[in-house]
């Protein structure tokens, strides 16, 4: 597989094409239920999640599903959920891709970024750790690798803004969700979501997110739901970071599983 994790604008076309195999790898392989459907966002759907706080850091999380029913996703649910090495070997190329795209991406907008804190969790949807439950019932299986980004969103007076990297190439098969800091209500963003509902935004997956803008003003406690209709905003315009990187993670990051579970299958 070749990592194509960063890019130049002599290098676009050739870096797309590389993500473009690498999703349908993705989409093959991992999580068989295909994208979300655009009104649900529930544990049971795979996601990539940016739970933003009121400083502009983030908790980024890539959310994988297994289904349960399915003998090859429950058998590949099994050797994640067994094997520590590969855990920890998904866990930490999540994180280098990550931090990787938050230094293109602090390069460009001449703010500190940083990546840390990198965890991987195994659970079912209910929440409850899969290691103390029988992953060979009925269900779902979730996979969640999460990050903190540090000054993701940047920061005026009280205001959030969060573009790059998601405003430049961006893009993934499952659903892309942003959840906004208590006492935040977004007063534009562009494209509009699919979903909002108590200030979390969701797009479906394959959602053209190219110009990517989300402002966030602090409010008084009064109608912090603002619709997606009521804060879109035409205006707003791409920078210049190619933020095709994440989505190359996401399906990199996605194909690895499937790569895992080959190993696995191999060894024994």
């Amino acid at each position: 597989m070749t990592d194509t994790w960063t890019a130049t604008s002599g290098s676009r076309t050739r870096l797309r094409g590389g993500i473009l195999t690498l999703l349908v790898v993705c989409s093959l392989f991992v999580g068989a239920s295909g994208p979300a459907a655009a009104a649900d966002h529930t544990e049971a759907e795979s996601a990539f999640i940016v739970d933003l706080e009121d400083d502009g850091d983030a908790t980024v999380t890539l959310r994988l599903t297994y289904d349960l029913d399915d003998d090859a996703e429950r058998s590949a649910f099994a050797s994640l959920r067994n094997d520590s090495t590969a855990r920890a070997d998904l866990r930490d190329r999540f994180a280098s891709r990550m931090r990787s795209v938050a230094n293109d991406t602090a390069a460009t907008v001449e703010r500190d970024q940083s990546v840390d804190e990198a965890s991987i969790d195994i659970t079912t949807a209910s929440g409850t750790d899969a290691d103390t439950t029988d992953a060979d019932t009925n269900g779902t299986g979730v996979a969640a690798l999460s990050v903190r980004w540090t000054g993701l969103a940047a920061t005026d007076e009280g205001t959030l803004t969060l573009t790059e990297p998601f405003a430049s190439g961006f893009t993934t098969d499952h659903q892309f969700v942003v959840t906004s800091p208590d006492g935040y209500a977004t007063t534009a963003v562009t494209p509009g979501a699919s979903t909002v509902e108590n200030g979390t935004y969701v797009w479906d997956g394959g959602t053209n997110l190219e110009g990517f803008e989300m402002v966030l003003e602090p409010t008084d406690g009064s109608d912090a739901d603002t619709t997606a209709d009521e804060a879109t905003d035409d205006d707003a315009t791409a920078g210049s970071v190619p933020g095709f990187g994440i989505g190359a993670a996401v399906a990199a990051l996605a194909a690895l599983t499937v790569v895992l579970r080959a190993r696995r299958a191999r060894d024994h």
